[in-house]
């Protein structure tokens, strides 16, 4: 039987386990993050990709 904080063992005893209640972490870039920040993150870099920017092939960046 499982709770979302307790572990139940063969004796009947509850133990308590934070991990069950523990947010998971990715790691990044040797970083642990939070999936959500990470998906922020993902968001934020996703929006940086797709700032239009004009280019000249024969003159470089054009503004």
């Amino acid at each position: 039987m499982l709770d979302s904080t307790y572990l139940v063992n063969r004796m009947g005893s509850r133990i308590y386990s934070p991990q069950r209640c523990a947010k998971t972490l990715d790691v990044i870039n040797g970083h642990q993050v939070t999936a959500e920040k990470r998906l922020e993150s993902l968001d934020e870099q996703l929006k940086l990709l797709i700032i239009p920017v004009e280019f000249d092939i024969t003159g470089g960046l054009g503004m």
